[in-house]
């Protein structure tokens, strides 16, 4: 009898340790975090095998948006699971399921991601498309020098910011990155060269760019809304990159003079800082224009612009070392709701 008790206890002893592994080996630490929620702290991968701090922003169908520390809202994408782990965790396992998935992002990504230096490409600014050329490489980031734009306008961009022009490979001439500086200043003598060109907005099936003749006015006191409004359109209207930018329903308050600061005022050139600047606000409607082709969808006749409306656009006026004005503004909310693509450019006027 004791023997027959002893026998049924080593029994169930046996089958709790059995039921414990099965149990434990369906769920390794790998895969013990299998949904996330809005506000979580995570790292997100990024490439081969970087990974990146970033907070869960949005959820919806099982697909998670995550803005990166650091970065830009412009940079928020949506990701799924098998690209992401709690923070200093162990790297997702991926089963059958999902690594078909996992291996063609990760071509995708690497699709994007095969620039070098030399290579001119397009990158997405302010839900716009310039075009510019790879300067430098380091760590699978890219900096770009824009077409028609100055040095101190280079950034730093990554993979999901840029893609080729019209799709197809475009290397610039230079045969080595040691020629890089040299293609470099032959783009600025060619931006330099720009505005003596005969810009016309008849191939882009709209109107011409508006200029100003003289921003010089007024050379004393604070400036006038009405010549603000006209140096802000001819700040934003002009052809730069093989794109004809116009603005449309321009309106501009504005503000009081602020004293030039060095720690805050870092980005704009040629001020002369013994003026203020004035702030200015409004709302305008911006369109970024290919020349109408109808052998390419997107430059086809009245479908080849983007336009971006800017109902909160905000920036400043100044006077530059040369004795003129400069007004600029932008609304960067990045809001994709307020961005159209493949849309009819401003009608000619009359």
């Amino acid at each position: 009898m004791k023997k027959q008790i002893k026998s049924n206890w080593q029994t169930i002893v046996f089958a709790a340790i059995v039921s414990l592994v099965i149990m434990f080996a369906g769920s390794s630490p790998a895969t013990a975090q299998t949904t996330y929620k809005v506000a979580d702290r995570i790292e997100v991968q990024y490439g081969s095998n970087a990974w990146y701090p970033a907070e869960v922003i949005e959820v919806k169908d099982g697909s998670y948006k995550v803005h990166y520390d650091g970065y830009s809202t412009s940079d928020d994408e949506w990701v799924k699971l098998n690209r992401m782990r709690q923070i200093g965790g162990k790297s997702p396992t991926v089963n059958q399921n999902n690594a078909g998935s996992q291996a063609e992002n990760q071509t995708d990504k690497n699709s994007r991601a095969t620039y070098k230096v030399g290579n001119y490409i397009e990158v997405q600014y302010d839900n716009f498309w310039y075009r510019a050329a790879v300067v430098e490489v380091k760590d699978g980031l890219y900096k770009v020098h824009y077409d028609g734009d100055k040095s101190y306008s280079d950034q730093w961009v990554k993979p999901n910011q840029m893609r080729q022009i019209g799709g197809k490979p475009t290397t610039a001439k230079p045969n080595n990155a040691g020629d890089q500086t040299q293609a470099q200043k032959g783009e600025d003598n060619q931006a330099a060269d720009e505005p003596k060109e005969t810009i016309t907005g008849n191939k882009y099936g709209t109107r011409d760019p508006q200029t100003c003749a003289d921003k010089k006015a007024p050379a004393r006191g604070a400036i006038t809304a009405a010549l603000a409004l006209k140096y802000l359109i001819c700040e934003h209207e002009k052809v730069s990159g093989g794109y004809l930018y116009l603005v449309e329903n321009v309106t501009v308050q504005v503000g009081g003079g602020i004293p030039f600061n060095p720690n805050a005022n870092l980005n704009v050139p040629d001020i002369d800082v013994r003026f203020p600047l004035y702030s200015i606000r409004g709302s305008l409607i911006r369109y970024q224009c290919n020349p109408a082709n109808p052998l390419f969808d997107h430059s086809a006749p009245g479908k080849n612009c983007q336009k971006t409306i800017m109902p909160k656009a905000s920036g400043s006026c100044y006077r530059t070392t040369f004795g003129e004005w400069r007004c600029y503004m932008s609304d960067n909310s990045n809001n994709s709701e307020n961005w159209f693509p493949g849309v009819a450019p401003p009608p000619p006027k009359p």
